[in-house]
């Protein structure tokens, strides 16, 4: 099972674990983009970030993470903060009001694996 419950992501976070999900893809200025959000600890925090890039993947070039921004002043793997909360459960559920499932979440890392069974490629 690649996907957690909404009690694992929170329990993944607690322990200090980031955890993520893809959100769509789409286009920008006719090119094709990747959105995904992530949860992360962060000084006693949880920070949402929201990440949209460009689709510059390939069957054998996963790694979301490294695509090109959308937004220039954004840097590679960046993304832009959009909450903090103190409560694990409180920003997976701020990552609602972004476009997320309370189903979808992944650990930290597999979102290339995510991007691609999107894409078909696996």
């Amino acid at each position: 099972m690649r996907h957690l419950t909404p009690d694992q992501a929170a329990a993944a976070l607690r322990r200090g674990k980031p955890v993520e999900q893809l959100l769509e893809c789409g286009s920008h200025d006719g090119e094709r983009t990747v959105s995904w959000l992530s949860v992360a600890p962060s000084g006693g925090e949880f920070t949402l970030t929201a990440h949209h890039v460009y689709d510059d993947g390939r069957p054998d070039f996963r790694d979301v993470t490294e695509f090109t921004p959308v937004d220039e002043w954004e840097g590679v793997g960046e993304g832009v903060e959009v909450a903090r909360c103190a409560e694990p459960a409180a920003a997976l559920q701020a990552a609602t009001r972004h476009g997320a499932s309370s189903d979808a979440w992944v650990n930290f890392s597999v979102i290339g694996d995510e991007y691609a069974h999107a894409r078909g490629w696996s």
